[in-house]
């Protein structure tokens, strides 16, 4: 029980540095000038979000396992018997929020200039819109 109180107290602090890093990472901040670091810091972020996330998988997973062996033990008294309970659910979603979260922002926020990194612009460019030259008349 202590080592599952461990992983989910260092989870937190985890995802309070990712956070952290997660709000210096973005694009709209002028703490860190350089787009390139910027990209990293918030790559750095995503993949602590991820840590985090399945630190805090492990303990919920072994509480569960240890509530299901109990229950099925027929050496453990009816009233120590546990069932599963809106905790275990609740921890189940946010650690899955957070490996979701933390992989998005991992994957979204490559540095600029890289040719996997999508781009949004509505300019000249974009192969969807029809040539400035055309000229479509409309009655």
């Amino acid at each position: 029980m202590q080592a599952a109180r461990g992983l989910t107290v260092l989870s937190l602090l985890m995802c309070g540095l990712a956070l952290a890093m997660g709000v210096l990472g973005v694009k709209c901040t002028k703490c860190v000038g350089i787009n390139s670091v910027k990209a990293r810091i918030a790559r750095i972020a995503g993949a602590l979000f991820a840590i985090a996330g399945f630190l805090y998988l492990v303990p919920v997973c072994w509480t569960a396992h240890s509530i299901i062996r109990d229950f099925y033990d027929p050496h453990v008294a009816a009233p120590h018997k546990r069932e599963l309970g809106p905790g275990l659910y609740i921890g189940w979603g946010a650690s899955a929020l957070l490996l979701i979260g933390g992989s998005l922002l991992y994957t979204g926020s490559s540095p600029p200039g890289l040719p996997g990194s999508p781009t949004f612009s509505s300019g000249d460019s974009s192969p969807r819109r029809a040539p400035a030259s055309q000229v479509k008349g409309y009655v």
